[in-house]
């Protein structure tokens, strides 16, 4: 538990001393086990996104929503994609019970003419039940 305020002082004084600051969370962040963490409860709001078609090229950007609905603040270790194309940004910083975090994602359509795309995120936290894995479809149109 004491982790877990230690951090949280931590997101406090990254608001005062600017991005080294942030930068040394983040790094502490990632380094952490997660399983190692008191645990708290997460629901995920956007669970499938489809961006309909985009042209060869385009880049897409996504947002996958969920909310802490526990008791403990939730870290997002890790937001892997299954893919290259795709890029997953996770919050920077642990997300407090009640509010919303959100799973940032860019697609990169570029030497992807004519695929269907069906590419999978997953999600390392502290929540007690695992993320779902988060799917971003789509198609991509070849560019004449």
């Amino acid at each position: 538990m004491n982790k877990i305020w230690g951090l949280i002082v931590l997101a406090g004084l990254a608001s005062c001393n600017g991005a080294e600051t942030n930068k040394q969370q983040e790094d502490a962040l990632s380094k952490m086990n997660v399983d190692n963490l008191p645990k708290t409860s997460v629901l995920v709001l956007d669970t499938a996104i489809n961006f309909g078609s985009v042209k060869e090229g385009e880049k897409v950007n996504s947002e996958f929503r969920f909310v802490n609905i526990g008791k403990n603040p939730l870290i997002v270790q890790f937001a892997r994609a299954s893919c290259g194309c795709t890029v997953a940004e996770k919050p920077k910083l642990p997300v407090m019970p009640g509010d919303t975090g959100m799973i940032k994602t860019t697609f990169n359509s570029e030497h992807r003419a004519g695929e269907t795309v069906f590419k999978t995120i997953w999600v390392t936290s502290n929540a007690d039940s695992t993320f779902k894995p988060l799917i971003l479809r789509g198609k991509v149109e070849k560019t004449n």
